[in-house]
């Protein structure tokens, strides 16, 4: 609270009372002191301010840089991510690639056995045909002649 000096009025007569002069000064000797006393405060505030306002300012510069160094990381991290993805998708055509020659060597067996199977049934009825004739040529049946057409 700062207060005003009033200038020092000498008493209408120009005489002037030691008592009140000197009582005066101790007045004005006290609102210095007062006054220094504030400024000392303020100057001790402003200074704490300053400190205040500094360690803002590293903090701030602290916080930037570590905004950096995460932006940083983030885009390492994307970049990985980006090559992580064109290996995947190169995983997923050669996985479409071999399931596409699986498939196609699965249809090639199947119609392989199909072919076989038949093929072994043809061979089977060849067998089957051979044994018939085998049985006839070992056994063979007399030609039977019907009974009216005996001599």
């Amino acid at each position: 609270m700062l207060s005003v000096l009033v200038p020092f009025q000498p008493p209408h007569n120009h005489h002037p009372n030691p008592i009140r002069i000197e009582i005066q000064l101790d007045e004005f000797r006290l609102e210095i002191q007062r006054r220094d006393q504030e400024i000392l405060a303020m100057a001790a505030k402003m200074k704490t301010l300053e400190e205040q306002h500094q360690d803002y300012q590293r903090h701030i510069a602290v916080l930037k840089e570590s905004l950096c160094a995460k932006e940083e990381h983030y885009n390492m991290l994307q970049t990985d991510v980006e090559e992580m993805r064109a290996r995947l998708e190169e995983k997923n055509r050669l996985i479409e690639k071999k399931t596409q020659g699986t498939l196609q060597t699965v249809q090639e067996r199947n119609r392989l056995t199909s072919e076989l199977t038949e093929l072994k049934d043809h061979m089977d009825i060849k067998d089957r045909k051979i044994s018939v004739l085998q049985r006839r040529v070992r056994h063979p049946i007399p030609p039977s002649f019907p009974p009216s057409a005996t001599i």
